[in-house]
């Protein structure tokens, strides 16, 4: 894809950057300003640091603003202006390829990092080097956790890594910072599609050897009304195609852990398939809110039961066996709740 460079200039030491900040930007005018403040406030001359935004044909002066923002906080930020729009992936991918440090972490344009973030992220790096490291955030004004299990220490088992990741169901890109060198030429964000974090981060925790998990809030992360979530989940109008998405985003996650973790741990496993279920069910709520609301759409929506047997196909683990694993786990709520969805899918299957 040919880029149109803003600034051509790269950091004039590119060996010693030791973090690429990476920017997508589109449309995000009121927020883009604090968003990079929160950033550059952080850094000092030759420290290291790259930020690189790339604008994907913002309508609002988003680009322009960003272009004036980065000839203002200096030669360590650069914009490069997609010249026709791509959407989220796609930029994240253009970043990734941009990207020169030895580690990655994006940052979306209308969210912050909180200040001391990247002074403790590289007391981290120096002393542990781990090829993930993992943080917590702030959700508007309150404290969230993004993984499970172990904190402060490194950990050198990506089963344990995958069942802490998929158990505390946070998938989001923007809570990993992730050494380049996992971004290999098979790992990008599919494009086009929705929910691209759920599709992409956990096979960079397969190719991962070491991990990190800080329980400190480095990200502020804002919750917009008209997000892709809060999209898909409309009770009004029920968008086929990002719930198509949310439904479907591990396709072919588990034929590619039976070839790269074929012993992976049965509690692995079971959090991979609860998961998996969670997002099935999320999307079977959403569709029977919008058919109450507007009973004419159902015929146009898929039956719930095609739902069900194409999301069985993204888990590592049948839902027969996952209801059954429930009762052993005595999480009887949880057997009752896919008992009663399956019932759902036999309906609409028959």
């Amino acid at each position: 894809m040919p880029l149109e460079a803003q600034q051509e200039h790269l950091p004039e030491d590119t060996h010693t950057t030791w973090l690429s900040i990476l920017i997508p930007v589109y449309n995000v005018l009121p927020y883009l300003e604090e968003c990079l403040n929160s950033v550059a406030t952080q850094l000092t001359y030759g420290d290291g640091i790259e930020v690189i935004l790339v604008d994907d044909c913002s309508t609002d002066g988003s680009r322009e603003l960003a272009t004036l923002l980065c000839a203002r906080f200096g030669d360590a930020f650069r914009i490069i202006n997609n010249p026709s729009n791509g959407g989220l992936s796609a930029v994240r991918n253009i970043l990734i390829g941009e990207a020169r440090g030895t580690y990655t972490w994006f940052v979306d344009f209308d969210d912050m990092l909180i200040s001391g973030a990247i002074a403790s992220l590289r007391a981290v790096v120096e002393n542990f080097s781990p090829d993930i490291v993992t943080c917590d955030y702030m959700r508007n004004s309150k404290y969230r956790s993004s993984m499970g299990g172990l904190s402060n220490r490194v950990t050198n088992c990506p089963d344990d890594a995958l069942f802490r990741l998929f158990n505390g169901r946070k998938l989001y890109t923007w809570t990993k910072v992730i050494k380049r060198a996992l971004w290999s030429h098979d790992i990008r964000y599919p494009e086009g599609r929705c929910f691209e974090d759920i599709a992409t981060i956990p096979y960079v925790f397969v190719r991962a050897k070491s991990f990190y998990h800080v329980s400190e809030a480095w990200y502020f992360y804002r919750l917009r009304n008209d997000s892709i979530t809060a999209i898909a989940s409309d009770t009004v109008n029920f968008d086929i195609n990002k719930n198509n998405d949310l439904a479907f985003a591990l396709s072919g996650f588990p034929a590619f852990l039976q070839r790269t973790m074929p012993n992976l741990s049965a509690k692995a496993r079971y959090a991979i398939g609860y998961f998996v279920s969670k997002e099935l069910l999320r999307v079977g709520r959403f569709r029977q809110s919008a058919v109450r609301v507007n009973k004419d759409i159902h015929k146009n929506l898929p039956q719930f039961g095609w739902y069900w047997q194409q999301a069985e196909l993204c888990s590592p683990i049948n839902f027969d066996d996952l209801t059954r694993a429930h009762l052993r786990h005595g999480k009887l709520l949880r057997w009752l709740q896919i008992k009663r969805w399956k019932q759902i899918a036999q309906r609409d299957m028959d």
